[in-house]
């Protein structure tokens, strides 16, 4: 994932104090916000890091660190606060993870909400004991239950990114297309653009014979158009490789 990470007006070398902003790949409504900071949070749990409310409410944990997020921000009512100078300028920072880095990108939201890590199915209401019901000469498997608001964002997102993939996919293959074409006969650049084209053409939606279809097409726009033809193996493998391509589209 994209981080970008910087200091408060507050944030001192001993007492660092830190803002983190995580791009998305679309905009998201109030349950998906709970949703994903509540998978944030779960991983960090994992790892044996607490928030100060967990560690107040379970006595039990061991491992007694803090994540260092402030729980009540979680609301995404919550003003998000821009870049600033620390009282003492040298206490400021301001550093992006993944900028200019293709195997980084925004967090995609269908993925998380399909992956969901969340126990979200509803609490069952005991039943009554009562007679026996007959047993059925074949019963059929009863699905999963997922909680109703699950279900309403899954919908939602489903027919939004049905409505909307074409469209934005046409225009992120475009954008890559353009700033590939605008560098490709720079000295010196062909490797690394090349490369980039690839992972930006992913990040749009393109499968893997699309994506090598389009790689061969646009190679007669560098300097070197068989060395980098001769590239498309291995960026393909090294997408895949990344975790960054996985045979297709969502």
């Amino acid at each position: 994932l994209r981080v970008v990470v910087w200091n408060t007006a507050s944030a001192t070398a001993e007492k660092p104090r830190w803002r983190a902003f995580v791009p998305t790949t679309h905009a998201m409504s109030m349950d998906v916000h709970k949703l994903i900071l509540e998978q944030i949070e779960r991983v960090l749990n994992r790892a044996g890091y607490w928030g100060k409310r967990q560690l107040e409410k379970r006595s039990g944990i061991k491992q007694r660190r803090e994540h260092g997020f402030d729980e009540s921000k979680f609301n995404a009512a919550s003003l998000f606060y821009l870049p600033c100078q620390a009282k003492d300028p040298k206490d400021s920072f301001f550093i992006d993870y993944g900028e200019d880095d293709p195997k980084r990108g925004p967090l995609d939201l269908h993925a998380w909400i399909e992956d969901c890590i969340l126990d979200l199915r509803p609490k069952l209401e005991p039943v009554p004991a009562g007679p026996a019901a007959p047993v059925a000469s074949s019963v059929a498997a009863e699905p999963a239950r997922v909680s109703a608001s699950l279900q309403a964002v899954r919908d939602t997102l489903r027919a939004e990114k049905e409505q909307t993939t074409a469209g934005q996919r046409e225009e992120w293959v475009t954008a890559a297309i353009t700033t590939w074409q605008a560098t490709a006969y720079v000295p010196g650049t062909g490797h690394n653009a090349f490369f980039k084209l690839g992972a930006a053409l992913k990040h749009a939606g393109l499968d893997d014979a699309e994506i090598r279809m389009m790689l061969s097409e646009q190679a007669a726009y560098a300097r070197s158009p068989r060395e980098r033809r001769a590239e498309i193996k291995g960026i393909l493998k090294s997408l895949r490789r990344s975790g960054t391509l996985k045979g297709g589209a969502r």
